[in-house]
């Protein structure tokens, strides 16, 4: 099998730092920010299943969740504000990110090559789109499940996740 450097790049999200609005006294790097969303993405479908009657792949969801940001190692992290502060800006930085993610996509050897492509090009029926989420009202970005009483190893009585922050909080 030829020499391939698709891990190589991928494993430069520990050096790439993150634009955040949150954790500006400590600097996050990408690497921390797919892994914190991984994590977080997979209790959520893990959520909606058990308590909400939903039909969510928990591993599929965390994988998408990993590589979501694996196109900064090529193409650093551009501040939020600077992403979508117009449509011509989004949609090129869209592009952009796509072009960086065929580039990485194509460093995958050939045999391997199908099983990495659905990390890289999910489904449209997989994607939240972040101007959608955008356009939902303030108190609206705040996804907030009780967990009822005797739910099957349920600890805390409350799990809450706010769109503007990485960090759950368990109450």
């Amino acid at each position: 099998m030829p020499m391939s450097h698709f891990f190589a790049y991928v494993f430069r999200a520990k050096f790439i730092r993150r634009w955040g609005l949150m954790y500006s006294t400590y600097p996050e790097t990408v690497q921390e920010h797919s892994l914190r969303v991984a994590q977080i993405a997979h209790a959520l479908a893990i959520i909606k299943n058990r308590l909400f009657g939903g039909d969510v792949s928990p591993d599929r969801t965390a994988v998408l969740a990993l590589y979501h940001d694996a196109s900064e190692v090529l193409t650093g992290d551009l501040p939020t504000p600077v992403k979508y502060s117009n449509p011509e800006i989004a949609t090129a930085y869209r592009a952009l990110e796509r072009v960086a993610r065929d580039k990485l996509l194509s460093m995958v050897p050939e045999p391997l090559a199908a099983a990495y492509e659905p990390c890289f090009r999910p489904r449209d029926s997989e994607l939240l789109h972040g101007h959608l989420r955008r356009e939902l009202p303030a108190d609206a970005r705040r996804a907030h499940v009780a967990l009822p009483a005797g739910a099957a190893g349920a600890q805390p009585e409350s799990i809450s996740v706010t769109a503007s922050s990485s960090a759950p909080r368990i109450a």
